[in-house]
Formats: C-alpha cells, sequence, structure tokens
C-alpha cells in the first residue's frame, strides 16, 4: 500500500460498532483507501 499508492498507515482504536478494536487505516492526504481489521 505505501509503495503502490503512496498511502501512509495509520494505527487507531476504534469504538465504532461494526468493528470494535485496534484497525490500520491506509490515508492518502484526508482520504481513506483501505482499512485494515487484524484479528
Amino acid at each position: 500500500m505505501e509503495n503502490e499508492f503512496h498511502a501512509k498507515p495509520q494505527y487507531e482504536f476504534s469504538h465504532c460498532s461494526w468493528e470494535h478494536g485496534w484497525n490500520v487505516k491506509f490515508k492518502k492526504g484526508s482520504h481513506s483507501i483501505c482499512t485494515v481489521y487484524p484479528r
């Protein structure tokens, strides 16, 4: 993701009811390209 889309990963703790817990968001500027929910 970093090399192909030049997106920087951001590690966040989500309180979202859909997937509660840690996630990694790949953002390019202010737009989120992808969100990964590790298990």
